[in-house]
């Protein structure tokens, strides 16, 4: 259908965006208002542990 209005020159019109849902949890409601999108984690470089030398075991008493 789009297409045929397209074909004729008329432009289409604009869709409405839905209006967002009220989240059913809390935790989901926190992550909303932070701005953080829902389903995704932040990724954090992972700490690398300087090399360590070769391992000396321990003294006996």
């Amino acid at each position: 259908m789009a297409e045929l209005v397209k074909i004729e020159g008329r432009n289409l019109p604009k869709k409405k965006a839905p209006k967002p849902s009220q989240p059913s949890d809390l935790l989901q409601a926190l992550r909303e208002s932070a701005g953080v999108v829902a389903g995704t984690a932040s990724k954090r470089a992972a700490a690398t542990a300087p090399a360590a030398g070769p391992r000396v075991p321990a003294r006996r008493k």
